[in-house]
């Protein structure tokens, strides 16, 4: 899905952090939670009519992390073509949303 919808290399992304190392991902139906909290949900396919694979779930490895974005059309760790984000993939810093 990645290369038809931003080319051969594809540009910077902004998310947001919802599950480091060692949080716990789940699903329940379309819902996706970290740590038993609900953070994204699930569509079956694009606007293009591309299905979406549900990314991992389980514990957030060592040097990943979970990351979303509130918009419902984010494509982000909810999906399996991004999956958990590895920690040199993240060219940037935010602050923490308590």
């Amino acid at each position: 899905i990645s290369k038809a919808h931003w080319g051969e290399k594809s540009p910077a992304f902004g998310k947001v952090v919802f599950g480091i190392p060692g949080d716990v991902v789940t699903r329940q139906g379309s819902t996706v939670l970290v740590n038993g909290k609900a953070v994204a949900t699930l569509k079956p396919s694009t606007k293009r009519g591309e299905v979406l694979v549900p990314g991992p779930t389980g514990i957030v490895p060592k040097d990943h992390y979970f990351l979303a974005t509130s918009h419902k059309d984010g494509f982000d760790s909810r999906y399996a073509d991004i999956g958990f984000v590895s920690r040199r993939q993240i060219i940037g810093t935010g602050d923490p949303i308590l």
